[in-house]
């Protein structure tokens, strides 16, 4: 999670055995998995959070993208 405890499933790790069953899921239930959000496929996961704001630092702006190239230098 996120500084403001928001999930970030882009920064990760999942079991493949897990991700396959959802995936399976998902196409069955929507004919296919194209333009579904993430958080259709990560929702029915049994996740352990882990709160790292500096591992996990959000980009949504060109100012948010500065203060992290400034974080990995």
């Amino acid at each position: 999670t996120d500084s403001d405890g928001r999930d970030q499933p882009l920064v990760a790790a999942y079991r493949t055995p897990s991700l396959r069953r959802e995936l399976a899921a998902l196409s069955a239930a929507h004919g296919g998995t194209a333009g579904l959000a993430l958080r259709r496929l990560t929702g029915a996961l049994d996740l352990l959070r882990i709160s790292d704001p500096v591992a996990s630092f959000d980009c949504d702006t060109w100012d948010d993208i500065a203060t992290a190239r400034v974080r990995i230098r």
